[in-house]
This record gives structure tokens, C-alpha cells and sequence, in this order.
């Protein structure tokens, strides 16, 4: 009589000594069949110990996982991107380093430099992206394509994602006039206050809070764009703090009043 094992598993070869019925029993039992997708990786056990986050329809379909052709069902983080087969796919642009492997995408190391600035790979599969900036949240590593190309996307509008690598501060701050006439925000919400041009410009933000945040390192912020409103002539209770000097006095005559 046929076991489920090997009617679900018609390739499979067992490991010398191995039996059907140590399959799907939650353990992996055998190094052998951890790479072995003719085998369901022992019925699941073994893939599951490594990718246990990985939702699959059945564990017949394990016979598909990294098998060269990228499937659906597994083309996600959790799959680890079926195996390394989707990466292809997924950033279909992409031009390997001299050497280079897909194998190493997605691994959570940042392995080679050639990819730090290079979203048409996806930034080595998120690697060199995430270690650049570990608290931007990204609805898939595909969108990574769209990062800093040049159109601000909401998706990556945030401190987190450094305002989508600065497409975003012309469209965060409309009215901004860069110094000398510039065209470069790239100094914008690095840290650094670089030129004094910013200090009183709430137009451009304060070089991206820059400026303003070394001068009011403990004023709190809704959002960078706020800072549009800073010293305005208008007070705005997010900022009438003393932390943020009473919006830069717009809020003295309101404070006076009140007493």
C-alpha cells in the first residue's frame, strides 16, 4: 500500500535508513532533506524549522520551492522570496555585481557596497536599505524600486525613510528657496545645521529641522512640515512651549492674555 508520503512525494528518495513516517510528525529529523523539495523538505519539518512565518496552500506545493521559476505563493519575506527564485522578478532591472548572486539577497546583511545606492536591485533585496535605515516601515521590498528616483511616494515620506531619500522636501516644503538657487536638498535632515541661511527660514523648514532642532533640541514636533508654521506671526499651541520658546514669540501676547 501506497503511504501518503509517497503518493504526495512521488520523487522523493528517502535518506539511507529513512522513513516515511517520521514526515510532518513537527520535528526535523534529517539534515538530508533540508534542501531536498523532492522530499516536502521531510513533509514540512525541516522548511518549516527554517522559514515558520512561510504560508503555503499545502505541503504538495513544497515540490515548487526553489525549483528556478518563481511562484507566487511564496514570492514574499517570509518565503524568503521562494528561495531566492523571485528576485529576478522582483527587480527585474537589476544588474548583478561582477560575481554578484541573488543568493545573498535578503539574507539581513548588507554584503557588498555596490548596492548602498542602488534601488533597481532593490538595495541587495532590502539588505543595505534596512541597514541604512532600520525604522523605515516599507509595504514591500518591491516598492524599494521607487525609492529617491526622483518622485516624492507617501509610502517613504518619513524621518524613518529620510523623506524618500529627498524627493520629498520640495513637496513638504513648496516654498522653499534653496540658497544661492540651488537645487539640492541633500543636505536637509542629516543631523547637521550647515548653513546659517536656514536658521530663521521656516520655509524651508530649518534645512529640514536641521537648524531648528539645534537650537530647540528638546521642542517636540508633529511633523517636519509643521515647521512651515513656526514664527509665523500665529500661534500654534503645538509649538507654545517653553521647550520651543513659545513658537519663536508668536505666543506671548496669547500667554499675557490669559494671566
Amino acid at each position: 500500500v501506497m503511504t501518503a508520503g509517497q503518493k504526495n512525494f512521488p520523487q522523493c528518495e528517502l535518506d539511507e535508513g529513512g522513513l516515511f513516517s517520521n514526515f510532518g510528525d513537527g520535528n526535523c529529523n534529517n539534515s538530508y532533506y533540508n534542501d531536498n523539495p523532492l522530499c516536502g523538505f521531510e513533509g514540512g519539518d525541516c522548511f518549516f524549522e527554517k522559514y515558520p512565518d512561510c504560508v503555503v496552500d499545502s505541503l504538495i506545493s513544497l515540490l515548487k520551492y526553489n525549483d528556478g521559476i518563481c511562484d507566487d505563493e511564496f514570492n514574499t519575506p517570509e518565503c524568503k522570496y521562494d528561495g531566492d527564485d523571485c528576485w529576478s522578478k522582483n527587480f527585474p532591472q537589476c544588474e548583478l555585481d561582477e560575481g554578484g548572486l541573488f543568493s545573498n539577497f535578503g539574507d539581513g546583511n548588507c554584503n557588498n557596497s555596490y548596492y548602498n545606492d542602488n534601488p533597481l536591485c532593490g538595495f541587495e533585496g532590502g539588505d543595505c536599505f534596512f541597514e541604512k535605515y532600520p525604522e523605515c516601515v516599507v509595504d514591500s521590498l518591491i516598492s524599494l524600486l521607487k525609492y529617491n528616483d526622483g518622485i516624492c511616494d507617501d509610502e517613504f515620506n518619513t524621518p524613518e525613510c529620510k523623506y524618500d531619500g529627498d524627493d520629498c522636501w520640495s513637496k513638504n516644503f513648496p516654498q522653499c528657496e534653496l540658497d544661492g538657487g540651488g537645487d539640492s536638498f541633500v543636505s536637509f535632515g542629516d543631523g547637521n545645521c550647515t548653513n546659517s541661511y536656514y536658521d530663521k527660514n521656516p520655509l524651508c523648514g530649518f534645512e529640514g529641522g536641521d537648524c531648528f532642532f539645534e537650537k530647540y533640541p528638546d521642542c517636540v514636533v508633529y511633523s517636519l512640515i509643521s515647521l512651515v508654521k513656526y514664527n509665523d506671526g500665529t500661534c500654534d499651541d503645538e509649538f507654545n512651549t517653553p521647550e520651543c520658546k513659545y513658537d519663536g514669540d508668536d505666543c506671548w501676547s496669547k500667554k499675557l492674555s490669559t494671566v
